[in-house]
């Protein structure tokens, strides 16, 4: 079962989808070293999906959420719009390359922006081909503002999903891309 990860991160999440049987090729504008699978360093927006068309069963999509967080932050007051170009690379990209299943993660202020999520497991929220996922209890994202976390490493180990998340939608998804098949 073939997976194609758009802004994949450093690879904890793919490490599940490895585990449940998925091929999974990642891709990332950073090179990173211990990455569980084949991958493509550079811009999802400028991916070439002749390689890809009809061979995917599963194209997953984590991209930036920064910009998203901003507008439901209290404290912040009238953010500039954000930038939609990579979710709507997402969107452009499962269209041209036509996967038996298609999920972009992201945050709760995506909805304003892309509309209501289809499958919201706080703070996570998908969008996308998906069946109900087990209502399981997720850590609240922390904050790695302080301690002896490298500031370049805070966004990456913020932004990964729980492994009982990473299981469940592995799972799930393998067996809705074997049926779909």
């Amino acid at each position: 079962v073939i997976c194609l990860y758009l802004y994949c991160g450093d690879g904890h999440s793919a490490k599940g989808f490895v585990s449940a049987g998925f091929e999974v090729t990642g891709v990332d504008v950073v090179n990173w070293p211990d990455w569980p699978g084949t991958l493509i360093v550079r811009d999802a927006r400028t991916l070439d999906i002749s390689e890809w068309k009809g061979r995917v069963d599963l194209l997953l999509a984590s991209p930036p959420c920064t910009e998203f967080t901003r507008h439901t932050l209290p404290w912040v007051h009238n953010p500039p719009p954000p930038d939609l170009s990579h979710v709507e690379a997402c969107f452009r990209l499962a269209k041209e390359i036509q996967p038996r299943l298609f999920v972009l993660e992201n945050v709760r202020g995506l909805q304003q922006f892309i509309g209501p999520a289809n499958v919201v497991r706080h703070p996570y929220y998908f969008w996308g081909d998906l069946i109900l996922l087990p209502r399981l209890k997720f850590r609240q994202k922390q904050c790695l503002s302080g301690g002896n976390t490298p500031p370049h490493m805070r966004p990456i180990l913020k932004s990964r999903w729980p492994d009982d998340l990473v299981k469940a939608l592995a799972s799930q998804l393998k067996g809705a891309a074997h049926g779909a098949a």
